[in-house]
């Protein structure tokens, strides 16, 4: 099952492709199913996104795994920035109101809090933009109490960013 954006993508930008077509090429490339994410979480933030795809595929009742891409490939420390990011204990929240304080905008302060608080486990680079979805949807599965499990594996090719397309890996769900 694949949930997709429609004609407008994150922030509101008009797709590459019309979306039937890139619905076609999913059902061409193995998917059996392919919903569109409805455009008021399409178009939002990570965390807009997450949640409304993860309440569309656990209102499927027929969905146990949530696999996307990540620049660590690494579940373990995603889930760990998640469960922060759901549960808010009081330290994270000092520091981030800390960072605020010190004029951070709060991608970055966010960012500073989780490193401080995981100064004994290193986490990934939190700002990369695989990673913030990756760690949105679990948060998403964590608060709405999915039993649906998350996976991810490492996007090692063309990034989010790139200028240039490059050869698609081999992918290792973990």
């Amino acid at each position: 099952i694949v949930v997709m954006s429609g004609n407008f993508v994150q922030r509101g930008a008009p797709a590459i492709m019309p979306k039937h077509l890139r619905a076609k090429v999913a059902l061409k490339s193995g998917a059996s199913f392919v919903l569109e994410l409805p455009v008021c979480f399409a178009t939002g933030s990570a965390e807009y996104f997450a949640q409304g795809a993860v309440a569309l595929l656990d209102s499927l009742g027929c969905v146990d795994a949530l696999c996307f891409g990540s620049e660590c490939g690494d579940i373990q420390p995603l889930t760990r920035i998640a469960e922060v990011l759901s549960d808010e204990p009081e330290e994270y929240r000092a520091l981030l109101r800390a960072s605020l304080k010190e004029g951070l905008p709060f991608p970055s302060a966010r960012e500073r809090a989780l490193q401080d608080i995981f100064t004994i486990l290193p986490v990934p680079d939190f700002g990369k933009p695989e990673q913030t979805l990756g760690v949105e949807y679990i948060k998403a599965l964590i608060r709405q109490e999915s039993t649906i499990r998350p996976y991810t594996t490492l996007r090692k090719d063309s990034r989010y960013h790139a200028d240039t397309l490059e050869p698609a890996g081999n992918f290792q769900f973990r």
